[in-house]
């Protein structure tokens, strides 16, 4: 026997590449998702302590204006308090993902999902700001923008995983 043939099956240099990936795209969703925690988590603050917002306002750009709008609220709740709560399941969700067997097999499917949900609801929201009440709020676009990025990054290492399901053992 060569030791080509005692080596396990998928030993070697092609794996160390795909794992290093599946890793970087990892810690990119996560950091992600931690500056949306933090985003979200500052418009939630302002919300339970008002208080002047930090926000470079003009006749477009207007947070406070943007977050105490009808859209600011989905059924009486400040959409900044869904967002945070949203992003602290999605940060616990990533770190137990590679230490908890369930989420091991199941949590790239639940955090997909979720960060695809978050980032609809961002476009809803940021459609409703730009086109109903022509304006922006910075907070929200930055944590668009991470959910978005957040996205990507995740639907990148499910369609790695996919792939890696879909083809066959050689």
């Amino acid at each position: 026997m060569t030791s080509s043939t005692i080596q396990p099956s998928g030993a070697g240099a092609p794996a160390a590449p795909r794992a290093s990936s599946e890793t970087r795209l990892w810690l990119l969703a996560l950091l992600c998702v931690t500056v949306a925690m933090f985003t979200s988590g500052y418009l939630s603050y302002t919300k339970l302590f008002p208080a002047a917002m930090l926000c470079a306002e003009s006749s477009v750009v207007n947070c406070n204006a943007v977050t105490s709008s009808r859209w600011g609220y989905l059924f009486g709740v400040p959409v900044a308090y869904i967002g945070f709560a949203s992003y602290i399941t999605l940060f616990v969700l990533l770190n137990l993902e590679r230490r908890v067997a369930f989420l091991r097999q199941n949590g790239l499917y639940i955090i997909f999902g979720l960060i695809l949900f978050d980032f609809l609801f961002h476009c809803y929201l940021t459609y409703n700001s730009l086109f109903s009440l022509r304006m922006i709020c910075l907070w929200c676009i930055a944590t668009h923008i991470m959910a978005t990025l957040a996205l990507i990054f995740t639907a990148l290492r499910l369609y790695r995983r996919m792939g890696a399901v879909l083809t066959p053992a050689a």
